[in-house]
């Protein structure tokens, strides 16, 4: 699915032609718009003195962000609310037979704060909000959750056509430890994600 969503995109930036610098309207107001990209991340389980140590996980992102700017001058700021599904995932068999932890979702409420260039925007985002998490042990099943996180990112998103942006953004993710109870109880760490995504901006 996500594969599938990433070529949609692409192929649809490949129908944008640049506006020339005249043509280009200032950051002001409402817009929604969908993004693709890639995260990696660590995850860690722990029970008692036990641990599997930081273990890789990776994968796609895609998902969609609505919100809206407010811009004095060349300052822009506003919210947004960002909402995607991933395939970052990861396991490892240090200390266990089979333990898989998937970041399946996540969303967050973002403000945004930023300088209007004249030939895009450059921002940064500083958001709150939670992620579903996965953990699986072999022979024992599958456990899921709810865990909050803040997110921290930084963009350039510039016009492509009128009443479209091209957006390109890095952010990082940090999520709480969840916890399970598939063999006792275990603590299922998160670790930092860092995520790269491409998107396109639709203004209203």
């Amino acid at each position: 699915m996500l594969k599938f969503l990433s070529a949609a995109l692409v192929m649809g930036l490949l129908t944008l032609s640049p506006l020339p610098t005249h043509a280009q309207d200032t950051m002001n107001g409402w817009y929604a718009g969908g993004f693709v990209g890639y995260g990696a991340s660590t995850s860690r389980w722990t029970q008692g003195a036990v641990s599997t140590g930081d273990f890789s996980t990776g994968g796609m992102v895609a998902g969609l962000y609505g919100g809206r700017n407010w811009q004095r001058d060349k300052t822009v700021y506003g919210v947004e609310l960002e909402l995607a599904v991933s395939e970052i995932e990861g396991a490892t068999q240090t200390n266990c037979v089979g333990c898989r932890t998937d970041l399946d979702s996540y969303g967050f409420v973002k403000a945004r704060l930023g300088r209007d260039t004249g030939r895009g925007l450059i921002y940064g985002a500083l958001g709150y909000g939670a992620a579903s998490v996965t953990q699986m042990l072999t022979g024992s099943g599958h456990s899921a959750g709810i865990t909050p996180g803040w997110q921290l990112g930084i963009g350039y998103e510039a016009p492509f056509q009128e009443g479209w942006n091209l957006r390109a953004e890095a952010a990082y993710m940090h999520f709480d430890g969840a916890s399970n109870t598939l063999s006792g109880p275990i603590s299922v760490d998160v670790g930092g994600v860092t995520t790269l995504k491409l998107g396109l901006t639709q203004k209203f």
